[in-house]
């Protein structure tokens, strides 16, 4: 468990974590990015990995999870919603994405990218309804617990 407080370590930690991962989910109403960008870039000078980022905490025009960096055009962007996300997702506005480079999750299944597309990462931006939040997260910490994986990073 990783934890802020009293931990002099815990940038360097997390940036390792962070370039370890595959799969990270914010799921916090933060107003300030919870990470930058540059934990995801390896700094041996390798390729950058493809992960998978869900964002589902910030959901007012003044909260951002991640830096605009983050979303950069090659990377794509899912959304529950284009025209909410639009409206209410501060990761989005602060960065001035427009509604085409946003790919509704009703879409998905007409244009799912190539493993060769270039893409980074896959960002999901989510502002719909929390019960939503709650039955997804319940599910995917089953899924976790039961096969033994993840980490979990009190109080980030």
């Amino acid at each position: 468990m990783l934890v802020r407080e009293d931990n002099p370590n815990f940038d360097a930690e997390l940036c390792h974590r962070m370039l370890e991962s595959d799969v990270i989910f914010c799921c916090t109403p933060s107003a300030v990015p919870l990470f930058l960008n540059s934990y995801l870039m390896p700094t041996d000078g390798g390729a950058a990995k493809r992960r998978f980022i869900s964002l589902i905490g910030a959901y007012k025009p003044h909260m951002q999870e991640i830096e605009a960096a983050t979303l950069l055009p090659e990377n794509q962007i899912l959304v529950d919603s284009k025209e909410a996300c639009l409206q209410e997702a501060g990761e989005l506005i602060k960065t001035w994405v427009r509604k085409e480079h946003l790919l509704g999750i009703g879409e998905l299944r007409s244009r799912v990218p190539s493993d060769g597309d270039g893409r980074e990462n896959t960002v999901f931006k989510c502002v719909g309804m929390g019960i939503m939040d709650i039955v997804i997260g319940r599910e995917i910490l089953k899924i976790v617990a039961e096969r033994g994986a993840g980490i979990q990073i009190e109080r980030f």
